[in-house]
C-alpha cells in the first residue's frame, strides 16, 4: 500500500526526526513514503474510530494532496479533535513541543 494513490481521509503526523513529540506518542509509517512518523495518543484514537484513515508524514502531505488533485481525486485531512487541541496545548505548556 505504500505509495499507492488514495482518495480518502488521512492523518498528518510528524516525522520521527522531529525533536519533540507529544508524551505517549508511538511510531508508525507514512502510507506514501514509508518513513517513520510519530502518532500521538489522540491520533491513535482517531485511527481506532476511523480505521480506513491513512497516516501521512508532514513532508508527504502536500505532495499527496497535489498528486490526488491532479488526477481528480480528493484527500480529506481529518480536522483536529478537541483531544488533539488539549494534548498539543499541554505539550506546549510543558515545553515538549
Amino acid at each position: 500500500m505504500i505509495g499507492e494513490p488514495f482518495d480518502g481521509e488521512w492523518l498528518m503526523c510528524a516525522p520521527i526526526d522531529m525533536p519533540r513529540v507529544v508524551k505517549g506518542s508511538r511510531t508508525s509509517e507514512c502510507a506514501r513514503c514509508g518513513g517513520a512518523v510519530w502518532i500521538a495518543p489522540s491520533g491513535r484514537d482517531i485511527l481506532r474510530e476511523h480505521p480506513q484513515t491513512r497516516v501521512c508524514c508532514i513532508p508527504c502531505a502536500g505532495v499527496m494532496q497535489s498528486e490526488n488533485e491532479q488526477r481528480g481525486g480528493v484527500n480529506v485531512a481529518i480536522p483536529l479533535t478537541d483531544a488533539q487541541v488539549v494534548e498539543a496545548a499541554a505539550a506546549l505548556r510543558a515545553g515538549d513541543l
